[in-house]
Parts: C-alpha cells; structure tokens; sequence
C-alpha cells in the first residue's frame, strides 16, 4: 500500500477556508456545510476506510457525538480504494471520524457496518478499521482506564504483538484482518438480526472484552444478544466458529477477505440446523487460494452486485481478457458505466446477453430455477423484444402476454405465476392450428394439456374428419368404392357406422353399433316397394304394393312367439292393413 499523506496543519485565509470547507463529498442526504471562519485554524486529514478498501463510504466528522451523520457535519467520500480526505477545524481534533456505507473493494458486497476513530494530529494516515472502532467502544465501557491502558489489555486480548498494531493497516498482515473481519462480522450479523445499531452491539462486545478472552467474549456476545433456540443464533455461532479455526497463515489478505465472504453466504443459505457444516474452514471448495481463483470470484461477486449473476463463463472470460475493465481498481459505479455504455469490449451479440441477464435479475423472475431460466433464454432468441431499450416492467408486461406464455411448456408458466401472481388462465385461450403436407390438412385446436384434432385425410377413396382428444379417437370417415357409401362414427373401440349401399336393386340405410345391427332398407322390384326395419332378430315391414291399381300399406311385424309363464298364451302373429 502506498502511503497515506500526512496531515498537514494549515493557516485557513479568507479567500481559501470555503474553497477548503467545500471539499465535502456525497452522502446519503443533502447537507448544509457551515463554512469556517477566517481565523479559525484547521487541518486536512487523511486516510482510508478498511474491511477491507470501502469505496464510496460516507465518511463525516460526528460533531455533535450522536454516532450518526446529521445535516451540516463536515463529510466527504471515500474514492476506489477506500481513501479520503476531510478538512475540519483544528478545534474538533479528538471528536470521532466515522465511516458508513459504501461498498467493500474485494468482496464487492455492501458495506452495513459502522467504522469509527478518533481524529488526531499525526505524522502519517489514519486507518479506520473495526479494530480501531472495537478501541473506541473498549474507551466508552472503561472510562476510568487510560488510553495507553485500553490499547494495551485489547492487543494482549486480540493475541498481537504489538499495540501498535491497533492502528494498522489490517490488510498488510492477515492476523490483524483476521482479527478485525471476526469482531465485524459477528457484529453485522447480530444487528441484522436484531434490527439495532451495530454500535450496540460493539459496545456490548467490548464490555465482554473487559473480563474475558476474545473468543469467549464473541461467543458470550452471541449468546446474550440472540435467541439461542432459532437458527440465526446457530448461522452465528458456526460463522464465528468457522472464522475461528480459518488458518490465516496460507492465505494473502485478499485470498482470506474472500474466503470469509464465501464462508459467511454458505452459512447465511442454511435454512436447517442439521445442515450446517462446522469445517468449511478446510473445505478446498470454499477456501480461494491463488490470484486466479481470487480474481474470477472478484468478477463474479462484482457482476452479481451490477445484476448480471447468470451471466455466461464465455462473457466473463472476455471480461477478464478485456484491457478495458479493472475488477481490481475500478469502482462498481464505474464498472456499471462501462458495461452499460459498451465501453468493456463486448461485441452486440454479448451485449445482448448482457442486457437480457440484467433485466432478469431486476424482475420478479429473477429467482427462477435454471432450467427454467434456460428455456426463457431460448424464447427470447427468437422474440424481437428488445431490452437494451427496456426496463424489468417491460419484460414482465412481455412475458405475461397471451401469445407469449402459449409458446411455453405448462412447467414454465406454472413456476411463472409463482412469480407473477397477476397471470391468469387466459394464455389457456383456444389456439388453432391448420397444416397441410399435400395429404392431410389439419385443425388443431390445443387446451393446456390436452390437444384436440380434427384432420381430415385424402387418399382418392377415403375422406376422413378425424377428432382426436388425449387418447380418444372419434372419427366420421367417408369412404366411397363406386358401390357403397359409408358415413362411419367410431369412438375407441366402438364403432357406429351409417352405410348406404346401391346394387342397382336395393339401396339400404344401415346403423350398426358393435354386434348389433339396425338396418332400414328399400328394396324396388318394379312391383313391390319396402320399407323394411330390422333390429337383430326382430324384423318389423312396412310394405307398399303397385300392380297399378292399388297401393297397399302393409305392415308386418313378428314379434318373439314363445313366452314363459305360469298361463301361455299364443298370440297373433301376424297384422294385415
């Protein structure tokens, strides 16, 4: 690391004190700096925020000793590797400096802690660590023991070797980052769960401190401070545990930063406590050894904190490769810049790609399985939906349109309106499809799962409608041979059929239905005309006669002649009109 310029004690003229007053930096809210008098003196401080590098912290003068940034407190910005620079009058030298907010360089996760030290006149930079901040709160809880006092019990406690070592900075020894990223993250942890500030919960740390070793005092902290049967106090516990026994030895301070991050988000997923693993500190799949490994988890983690977390290994590669893009030094605001202004030399194609993930990743799908997520990728390959032009509510109003959520598998759109609630069953709306392969043109209507059909066929003899539901089969089939007509209706295995037949002599109507057959035929003799109906065995006839002189209607009909019962009775058998 370079080193930090020192502070300089300067003589404010009118002209130059609002030029150096105005040196503030953006926070969270707008402020309204009081500029300094004239006469007053005042002194630029120097330094940089560590857990590690915090870039685009908020880091302000607590004049008022509140513990948090209020409107007017002098304030400034840390750039991309945690540095600043704040000018404040020479009067407020021992009043607290503290830092919030912004994002951590390696890990490029959100910074939600609370660093702190007290501003003095020194010969080099000040580092803002959470060992200088654990100093402070150590001074609060023992206001009768000297500084020389608080600084000396901490580092025999903290196992280092000099007191200096307090006001390091922790990233040129991994015992000091060890020792700093333990008390932070057991302390973030804690807050998150408690919903309090995570200054409380440092104080309280540091009055365990006042009586107990370091681990003891961690643990005691966690107990205390926790419900010791929910599965948050065991994600705490085994992370502190996990950090405990992580041999810092092996690994430079950039290899162990990342190590804990990935230690911390596999134990922040476990929703059980049986699933909690208590040796990730030696599991080779966890720890990041070597600059190359280091570096493809940075470009990971800062992809996932811009949006693109399913972002394709061949576009990360090309980022990597890219003499345009630093993960290492450039800012996530400017590493944005650069990817959303095609400035990381990425061709279309990618760029794409790139939009596509980070609107997934905006909305509400964004949580999607993968499969799931592969299976839209490849819909809107070939949609014309564009969405370096489009914001997630675009793409939400796309996806959930009717012709859109037909084109997908019913897996898909049923994981979809988990996502989207709003979706109804109108995308279930009947479609119909009609195609032609010169033989068979067919309609096709689809219902969710079920698809039903009706083709008709033409193979010069036969013209079928043919009406297919799942694995029914109804078919109206019209079949022509020169000699007989056939209307046939079959349903699975049973088949009703009307045939009309012509021999020249008889044209007959027959329905047949399975085994049973109900035939109305008309038989022209020249002489006779009938009208004869048979069902089974049972033939009923009606028959009109022409001899050119008379017509007659005869019917006859011959009913089962044999009955069994106690009286027979032998009835008539025959009926003449």
């Amino acid at each position: 690391m370079k080193s930090i310029n020192n502070i300089k004690l300067i003589a404010i003229s009118a002209v130059t004190s609002l030029a150096l007053v105005g040196c503030g930096g953006s926070s969270t809210e707008n402020t309204t700096i009081t500029p300094i008098t004239p006469s007053v003196q005042s002194i630029v401080l120097s330094g940089t925020a560590i857990d590690p590098e915090i870039q685009g912290a908020n880091v302000y003068l607590d004049a008022n000793d509140n513990g948090q940034y209020d409107v007017g407190e002098l304030n400034t910005t840390t750039d991309s590797f945690g540095k600043y620079t704040l000018t404040i009058p020479e009067a407020d030298v021992g009043k607290q400096i503290i830092v919030e907010g912004g994002i951590d360089r390696v890990t490029k996760e959100s910074f939600k802690g609370k660093l702190r030290i007290v501003a003095k006149i020194t010969q080099s930079g000040q580092f803002i660590t959470p060992l200088t901040t654990i100093v402070e709160q150590y001074k609060e809880v023992n206001p009768n023991k000297s500084d020389e006092e608080v600084r000396a019990e901490l580092a025999t406690k903290l196992g280092l070797a000099d007191v200096q070592d307090l006001d390091k900075n922790i990233l040129d020894d991994t015992l000091l980052l060890k020792a700093a990223l333990q008390i932070n993250k057991v302390a973030q942890k804690i807050a998150d769960v408690t919903g309090e500030d995570i200054d409380e919960v440092y104080k309280r740390l540091a009055e365990n401190l006042t009586d107990k070793d370091f681990d003891t005092a961690i643990q005691d902290t966690i107990d205390n401070d926790l419900n010791q049967t929910s599965i948050d106090y065991d994600r705490v516990t085994d992370l502190a545990k996990e950090l405990r026994n992580l041999d810092h030895s092996v690994l430079n301070a950039e290899e162990f930063a990342l190590t804990v991050d990935n230690i911390d988000r596999n134990i922040t997923a476990t929703q059980l406590r049986i699933e909690l693993d208590d040796d990730l500190f030696d599991d080779d799949t966890i720890i990041i050894s070597g600059a190359k490994e280091a570096k493809e988890l940075k470009v990971k983690k800062a992809l996932e904190q811009l949006g693109y977390k399913d972002l394709d290994d061949t576009i990360k590669q090309q980022l990597l490769d890219s003499d345009k893009v630093d993960f290492d030094d450039d800012s996530l605001s400017e590493l944005k810049e650069k990817l959303e202004n095609n400035d990381a030399g990425l061709d279309t194609q990618d760029m794409k790609v790139l939009d596509r993930e980070k609107l997934f990743n905006e909305s509400r799908i964004t949580d999607l399985e993968d499969d799931e997520k592969d299976e839209l990728r490849k819909k809107f390959e070939s949609d014309d939906f564009d969405f370096s032009k489009s914001d997630k509510d675009d793409l939400e109003t796309r996806i959930k349109t009717q012709s859109f959520l037909q084109s997908l598998s019913d897996e898909l759109v049923k994981a979809l309106k988990g996502k989207l609630p709003e979706i109804d069953d109108s995308y279930m709306d009947k479609t119909i499809e009609i195609s032609d392969d010169n033989k068979t043109i067919t309609i096709e209507i689809s219902d969710d799962n079920k698809t039903k059909t009706i083709e008709i066929s033409d193979d010069n003899k036969t013209k079928t409608i043919e009406i297919s539901d799942d694995n029914k089969t109804k078919t109206i089939e019209i079949s022509d041979d020169n000699k007989t007509k056939t209307i046939e209706i079959s349903d699975d295995n049973k088949t009703k059929t009307i045939e009309i037949s012509d021999d020249n002599k008889t044209k007959t109507i027959e329905i047949s239905d399975d085994n049973k057959t109900i035939t109305i035929e008309i038989s022209d003799d020249n002489k006779t005309k009938t009208i004869e109906i048979s069902d089974d065995n049972k033939t009923k006839t009606i028959e009109i006669s022409d001899d050119n002189r008379t017509k007659t209607p005869d019917t006859t009909e011959t009913p089962d002649t044999t009955e069994t019962s106690d009286t027979t009775e032998t009835p008539d058998t025959t009926t003449t009109i």
